[in-house]
């Protein structure tokens, strides 16, 4: 299961943020707690963690 994800930034996103496409190469990168969530508390799909059942967020607390 891929805990951190990552990428390079495709030259529209750094023409966007003003910098000039082919001189820079941008990366990306983050961690998913939902990820990290689903490893302690043995929970087989995330989808779980996204809704508004209280009755899956009261286990939470």
């Amino acid at each position: 299961m891929e805990i951190a994800a990552g990428g390079v930034l495709r030259d529209e996103v750094l023409t966007a943020g003003g910098y000039r496409a082919g001189h820079l190469t941008g990366l990306s990168f983050g961690c998913s707690l939902e990820r990290l969530l689903r490893l302690r508390h043995g929970i087989d799909d995330i989808r779980e963690l996204l809704v508004n059942d209280t009755r899956v967020l009261e286990q939470f607390d």
